[in-house]
Parts: C-alpha cells; structure tokens; sequence
C-alpha cells in the first residue's frame, strides 16, 4: 500500500506485501501485520512515521472509537496500545484465554486484488462486551467490562456462541444469545441475572435426536519446536471400545477451534462430511497445522506426524486402515505428505496445488494478482522469495517426490477452477501415472473450486469418496469404478 500526496503528487510505500490493513475512525493511523517480521506495524499519517509494536502472538486490533487506544487480542488476556506514549500492556483480564472485543465496528474501506482496508472500531465510553476463550478447557465466557471492571453476562460453557446481544442497565443486564455444541444444533436462548437464568425459546433441528450421542475429544501435542496444537477425534456413532474403528484424517490448517460446532448432516462441498462418515463408522481426526521456516509442506507434514503420535495410545483405532483427505490448501498439504509417508492407506486431494514453482510464477485469475504473493507471505507462508532460496521451494513442491507416494490417491478438480487451476490436479495425476502409481482423477466439468451447494457434483464426490474410503479402509471390493481403474496398476 502506498501513501499519496495530493499536493507533490508522489507515492510513498508504506506496507509491501501485506494482505490487511486496519484504520482508525479518525483517519490517523493503520496498522497492519508485517509476514516476514511476524510485528505489527502502525503508520502515523499526521507524524508522518512507522511505529513497530513489539509483542507476541498479538492478533484482533481494533481502535478505541476516540483515537486513543489500539487492542489486541493476544493468546491469552486483552493487551491494549497506547497511541500517545507507545506502551503496550496487558489489561488483567484473563491469565488462561483469549480475550475478544465483541462489539467492534466495521465499517468496509476497499479490497483491491488481495489487501483489504477497514477500519475496526469499538466505543470505549460504553462498557465494551468481550468474548474469552480458553483453548485448554475448550470453553467460552462473555463479560461486559469497564473502568477495569468485569461483569458476567454469560458463565463458562463448552458451547460455541454465535451471536449475542444485551440490554438493560447494571445487574439488571438481560439479552439473548444464539449457541451450539457438536453435538446440540443451534438453539436460541433468553439469558437473565449474569447468566445464571437461562432459557431456550427455540431449538433448530429438534428431529436430530441422534446428535446428543455424538462424541467429541480435543487431543493436545506439540510439533518438533514446540508449538502447542489441538486436534478433534471424533467417534463413530454407536462407538463400542471393543472394537477397532478405520479413521479419516482430514488436514488444513488450524481446526480446533471448530470443536464446539454442531455436526451437521451437510452434504460438503468438497467431498468432506463428517456426519456422514461418523455414522458410517469412521473415526474422523482433524489436527491443527503451523507453518514455520521448514516450508509449508515440510511443516505440515510434521505436525500431522505429532497429531497422529498423540493418538498412539487409543486401543480403537486401526492404524493400518488410516486415510489422509484435504481440499485446496489441505490438497496440498495431502499432497506433499503422501510423498513422504508411510502411514496411509490411502488419500483423497482435491483442487490442490501439486507443482509449487509452477504456481509461483502464475497468474491468478480469481483474485487478479500473480500468485506469487501467495507464496511469499501469503496463505503458504515461506516468507522468502524463490530467487533467494529455490532450495526450499523444491523441497516442499510435492511433484518433485511423486515418485515415493506408495499408496492409492484419488484426485479431483472443477474444470473452471481460477483459483488452483486444473492443470495442478493433471500434474500429480501424470507424475503418479508415469511413475506406476494407483491414482483416479476426476474432473467436473462446470465446477469451480468447490462444487457448488447441493448440486449433482457435489452428491457425485460425496458418494464416491465414501466408496473410496469403504474400498480401501474397510475392504469393501465391489466398487466398480474402483476397482476397474486399480486393475491396470
């Protein structure tokens, strides 16, 4: 983004390479998050100078509506900024969550290409609504707070809140709120009294009966460094610890954070429906994914190892019979780990990026800007251009190992697809062909990306992934178009 003075006409940089900048009310300041640095970096227009904001792990900004104050939300507790002496601190909130401003104004600036510019605002002369999150116990707690005082509106609960809203005045505080669990639809509820008084006006889904059945565990590990991450296991309906269960693994990047969303019956857009597998009798484990200096892939392949790890111990689970599915970012995350692994029976990609180099140095048609971006300090995150280290751009591009993939692999892509075009899902297709390997690809012809909600192709994959999971995870062998396509292998 650059700055433009309407009076010399000439252009300043002052943020290369960013995907999202946030601006105060007044027009003063922005802020933004430097992806090589890992700071965030606050421009001040009237003093015409970069501020570097030295913190860990800070993420959420908002400014106070007065132009005062700067927030961040930090792993745990809410750190404040001051714009006028420079000093950040933390407000005692909270010792073990996350502390979020709930009732942050946004009002929408522009999206060119790929950086965005709102401006993030909430009134600090009111008493401001936080949303604290404590990622170990998986709970959730809503307070109003003022002055330095906090009062709950809504207690600890295991439950995701959607929405909420309040009134009244004091103790006297009532409001409503709309919340789910994994296994509890969303419902609405009337809350009263600091949450103590609490009532259900209207449950959605009230013929879901089965869903309070469902069982839920959030496992914790550690990657190689040392960075703290979750997973979901999921258990199959009907789970009975007598026996061993096949399970899916499902990557993408952090996903822990969906532990309290309702299993819906949702047919998925990208072949993933967890439902479905459930009651098929799978157990379904999505672990959480950083990406550091390794590369991408690299690091993704070592968080999964560390999630699977973690697993080791649970009697129930077959871990000869373990499938590995992602789509888009979690296509090539499965991608790349198919080619280093050896602990797969088989693995579904779709819409995936296969050949990285080549992407680098495409143009993408959806967002309207080389892909490159991406690359650098983008969504992959390897925070080094090409030309300062090819090395570790070939060591984490998964057509460069296509040799070692020793398990079956299904494929699939829309044929209209801008984003991750289809010529990636044909690259790893022809490097598993000319290299032996049990490979089917599928191309729908009028999808995108994704397949659409409730269309035909979407019902096609959904059926063809639970055969290619029943085919090779439970030994079901009278798929045809498997089974046909296997044959020549």
């Amino acid at each position: 983004m650059f700055l433009y003075d309407t009076e010399l006409k000439t252009y300043t940089l002052i943020y290369p390479q960013v995907a999202e900048i946030f601006g105060s009310a007044d027009g003063r300041y922005a802020v933004s998050l430097d992806g090589k640095e890992k700071i965030w970096k606050l421009f001040d227009l009237q003093d015409q100078k970069m501020i570097d904001i030295e913190g860990t792990d800070l993420r959420n900004p908002v400014f106070s509506l007065d132009g005062r104050k700067l927030f961040f939300s930090g792993e745990t507790d809410l750190y404040c900024f001051d714009l006028k002496t420079g000093v950040l601190k933390s407000l005692d909130i909270s010792k073990d969550s996350e502390v979020v401003v709930i009732d942050k104004k946004v009002i929408m600036g522009f999206t060119h290409l790929e950086t965005k510019f709102n401006t993030f605002t909430v009134d600090t002369a009111k008493p401001v609504r936080l949303q604290l999150y404590n990622s170990v116990k998986s709970v959730t707690s809503v307070l109003e707070w003022k002055r330095n005082k906090a009062m709950v509106l809504v207690p600890e609960t295991d439950r995701r809140i959607r929405k909420i809203i309040f009134g009244g005045n004091g103790k006297n505080k009532w409001g409503f709120s709309i919340e789910e669990n994994f296994n509890l639809p969303d419902g609405l509820y009337y809350i009263a009294g600091s949450g103590k008084k609490k009532k259900l006006l209207y449950q959605t889904n009230p013929q879901d009966t089965a869903a309070s059945k469902l069982k839920v565990e959030v496992v914790h590990y550690r990657n190689s460094l040392g960075v703290l991450l979750k997973g979901i296991l999921t258990y199959p309906v009907n789970y009975d610890s007598g026996r061993k269960y096949p399970m899916v693994v499902r990557v993408y990047q952090r996903q822990s954070s969906a532990s309290s969303h309702y299993i819906s019956a949702d047919v998925g857009q990208d072949g993933f429906s967890k439902r479905l597998l459930i009651e098929k009798g799978y157990f379904v484990f999505q672990p959480d994914i950083v990406f550091d200096h390794r590369g991408t892939g690299v690091s993704s392949l070592d968080c999964v190892n560390k999630a699977l790890g973690a697993l080791e111990a649970h009697s129930s689970i077959d871990f000869s019979k373990v499938g590995l599915m992602g789509h888009s970012m979690g296509g090539y995350e499965t991608n790349f780990i198919a080619t280093q692994s050896k602990r797969f029976a088989a693995y579904i990609s779709g819409s995936s990026v296969a050949n990285t180099v080549q992407a680098y140095f495409s143009y993408n048609r959806l967002f309207e800007v080389p892909d490159y971006a991406r690359y650098e300090y983008g969504q992959f995150d390897m925070n080094v251009p090409y030309s300062e280290n090819r090395e570790l751009y070939d060591q984490n591009n998964p057509v460069n190992y296509v040799q070692n993939v020793n398990a079956p692999v299904l494929l699939w892509a829309g044929s209209k697809d801008t984003n991750v075009v289809p010529e990636q899902t044909e690259a790893f297709y022809v490097g598993l062909l000319r290299n032996r390997k049990s490979v089917i690809a599928l191309h729908y012809r009028d999808q995108s990306h994704s397949l659409g909600f409730m269309t035909p192709e979407t019902f096609d994959l959904n059926r063809r992934v639970m055969e290619w999971w029943d085919f090779f995870l439970k030994g079901k062998k009278d798929v045809e178009w498997i089974r046909k396509e296997m044959i020549s292998y």
